[in-house]
């Protein structure tokens, strides 16, 4: 203790007044006499391994950004080594009531200033659900705590749509298994159907923290009666707002597309593949192009080329003049979420998806 004290005020004061010089205190220190050589080589490396490991980790950032890669790799490391020492000793019931104590005691004031999350994505799950990840930006402040605020609009309205927030609490939270730093929330109550724009940000008692980037998402919609729904049409459409309607049963795929009076049979051009099909009109003035596209794109799924099937029916009731197609799945039972795999053609939720098929003695059978 007196050495130590010594180094500090650069003289030591022992018995019979003698000084001990500074150097010779440290040396005292660090090699004392009578010890094995293997114990002091190693004691001291101990020391340097702890202080430029502390020196690395409380770095400040502007020197970080300067330092070579394997040096910042390195001082991650240790940021995380040290984060799981906190989360191990924070489980302990000690700790752990003596930072519920100081969390509340403290209302929040205690806690980090947010840092905005990173590697938020977004995955649709339903007609309304979506599961949403992201990584939080904790610091080491064993005391700190943070909510999250998820906001979302609709693209594509009229003017400027409001944002709309939603707190993540505890009770949306999914696991995410053992180990993992990112955090998965489902979000439910979404418009079906809806191109939406979502951004999460993080709160405490010191504000909010900026917000994350923007994910687009569509949310799925509800199938029709007839396993299907409806898709926008080509350029070749009677009018700009004309849709075609498809529908589905466990072993074809079948398409009515509206066609004005003037469309004759030879007018159409029908190419199926396997994966993709296209629908075009061709005009007067056309010659040899294959015309106008009606329909094309690809097929979510595969077909039988061969069993593809189209007829145009001039009195219908209920569709009236229509071009009727009819697709033979290349696998039963497969469950197509969308006529078309593109944007701005809807897919819907094929969970809420049965196919109704004779079963035996007359019994149906649900799939």
């Amino acid at each position: 203790r007196d050495l130590l004290k010594g180094a500090a005020s650069g003289e030591v004061a022992a018995a019979g007044r003698r000084v001990v010089p500074m150097a010779a205190a440290w040396r005292q220190l660090l090699w004392p006499k009578g010890a094995p050589l293997g114990l002091v080589v190693a004691g001291n490396l101990s020391l340097a391994i702890v202080l430029s490991g502390l020196a690395l980790l409380f770095l400040p950032a502007a020197i970080v950004a300067s330092l070579p890669k394997p040096l910042r790799k390195a001082r991650l490391s240790l940021i995380a080594a040290f984060r799981r020492v906190l989360e191990l000793s924070a489980k302990g019931p000690f700790l752990r009531a003596i930072i519920i104590c100081c969390r509340r005691g403290s209302g929040g004031k205690l806690a980090s200033s947010c840092d905005v999350p990173r590697d938020f994505k977004v995955k649709v799950v339903s007609c309304s659900e979506v599961h949403v990840f992201f990584v939080p930006q904790l610091p080491l402040n064993p005391l700190h705590e943070e909510e999250y605020i998820l906001a979302w609009r609709l693209e594509g309205a009229a003017g400027e749509p409001d944002w709309n927030e939603r707190l993540l609490s505890q009770e949306h939270r999914c696991d995410m298994g053992r180990g993992s730093d990112k955090l998965k929330f489902l979000l439910r109550e979404l418009p079906e159907n809806s191109r939406l724009r979502l951004r999460l940000c993080c709160s405490n008692a010191h504000g909010r923290s900026k917000w994350s980037s923007e994910a687009d998402i569509c949310t799925l919609g509800r199938p029709s009666e007839d396993g299907g729904g409806v898709g926008p049409l080509g350029p070749a459409a009677e009018s700009t707002k004309a849709t075609y309607i498809w529908t589905q049963t466990k072993a074809e795929v079948g398409i009515r597309i509206p066609l004005a009076v003037f469309r004759k049979g030879k007018d159409i051009r029908v190419k199926p593949f396997p994966t993709r099909i296209e629908i075009r009109c061709r005009g007067d003035g056309d010659g040899e192009d294959e015309g106008e596209v009606l329909l094309a794109g690809p097929l979510p799924k595969k077909i039988k080329v061969d069993e593809v099937f189209w007829s145009i029916d001039e009195d219908d009731e209920k569709y009236g003049r229509h071009m009727s197609v009819q697709m033979t799945k290349a696998e039963t039972m497969e469950k197509w979420p969308c006529l078309i795999s593109a944007d701005g053609h809807a897919k819907i939720d094929t969970s809420l998806l049965h196919f109704k098929g004779s079963g035996v003695a007359g019994l149906d059978i649900w799939e």
